[in-house]
């Protein structure tokens, strides 16, 4: 039942608004850019990749609705396997209606119906789409509407999850429908995203698997996000779309020969807590400081309780470690979306 995409029948259209000309109250979010392309460069790596790097569609800071909306349908019409949407921004709501609008560049932020782009847009461009299952990822505010009410065909305050007639549809957003998403200033990608591309690269804890479905990525979100104080992520899903493969992750050794995941025992064991002391020097090393100080911070303590705390393990951990020489990470920030309207 596990199955990738097939590349050469497949699309994918990656979204990204990381600059805000028009209103001061969208706020830039430079992560946004950081998000698409690593994205981009993990669902086209490998040989083949789960998709095909001629595909494979990458729009940044779309102006208007137009330079969004004529893209993506290009591709949904094309995609006759795989067609996935992913978009990082701003979300906004409309004021009567109360339905998600994805920010554009030119956005206003009291004015989503004119210069935003609709989120029934993507509805009408998984309908337009001969593909065999419709994936879409979101990560902004109030993303959550998209599955409260949205890509199904009857009305659009009905909840999603009962009433969705678009076969083969998953749906995977960051946030409820009324809560805000979260970024760091200075953090490479936005705190969702920044989950996701390192599951999909290096694999989800304590599992064997050799690869990651669309629904073990969103069980592993939903348990480290609030954990780490983060909204929860929300999935809706049809048919066997969750059983998906995005990529096939794998970790290199510290001779960078390729190993699989996970070899090196549950995160608990010495050997595991060796490689997620070594993963956290990575992160470090390819400047994800942010990332590097989360990883570290977590393990230092295990391996201290594991190795004690004189012993070269534990001190390779705390010297490596940037928690000592920058102090504690800045707690990450609500977006700066505008808070729903509330009615008249």
């Amino acid at each position: 039942m596990l199955r990738p995409p097939d590349p050469g029948r497949s699309r994918a259209v990656l979204l990204g608004t990381a600059a805000y000309t028009e209103d001061p109250l969208l706020p830039n979010v430079p992560a946004v850019r950081n998000n698409v392309r690593d994205l981009q460069r993990l669902l086209t790596e490998g040989r083949p990749g789960a998709f095909s790097a001629e595909t494979t569609r990458v729009v940044l800071d779309p102006a208007t609705p137009r330079d969004l909306g004529l893209p993506l349908l290009e591709a949904a019409r094309q995609a006759e396997d795989v067609f996935l949407v992913y978009y990082a921004g701003h979300g906004m709501v409309g004021p009567e209606r109360r339905e998600l609008y994805l920010g554009l560049a030119k956005s206003v932020a009291d004015a989503p119906s004119f210069t935003a782009f609709p989120f029934h847009g993507i509805r009408e461009a998984f309908l337009a789409s001969p593909a065999r299952n419709r994936v879409l990822i979101l990560d902004c505010c109030f993303s959550g509407r998209a599955i409260t009410g949205g890509l199904s065909p009857t009305h659009v305050h009905e909840p999603l999850i009962d009433q969705m007639e678009i076969t083969g549809t998953y749906t995977l957003t960051s946030a409820a429908a009324n809560e805000p998403a979260r970024f760091q200033d200075g953090e490479r990608h936005t705190a969702f995203t920044g989950e996701l591309l390192l599951a999909l690269r290096d694999g989800i804890p304590a599992t064997s698997a050799a690869e990651v479905t669309l629904g073990a990525l969103f069980r592993h979100l939903k348990r480290v996000l609030p954990a780490k104080g983060l909204p929860e992520p929300q999935q809706c899903g049809t048919d066997t779309a969750e059983f998906l493969i995005l990529t096939r992750p794998r970790r290199r050794g510290r001779r960078g020969a390729v190993v699989e995941p996970n070899v090196t025992g549950p995160p608990g064991s010495r050997d595991g807590l060796l490689a997620r002391r070594d993963l956290g020097r990575r992160r470090g090393e390819e400047g994800q400081t942010a990332e590097a100080i989360r990883l570290l911070s977590e393990v230092v303590p295990d391996l201290t309780r594991t190795f004690g705390p004189d012993n070269p393990e534990t001190l390779i951990g705390r010297i490596t470690s940037p928690i000592g020489r920058a102090g504690r990470a800045t707690p990450r920030k609500r977006c700066g979306c505008p808070p729903t309207p509330s009615r008249t």
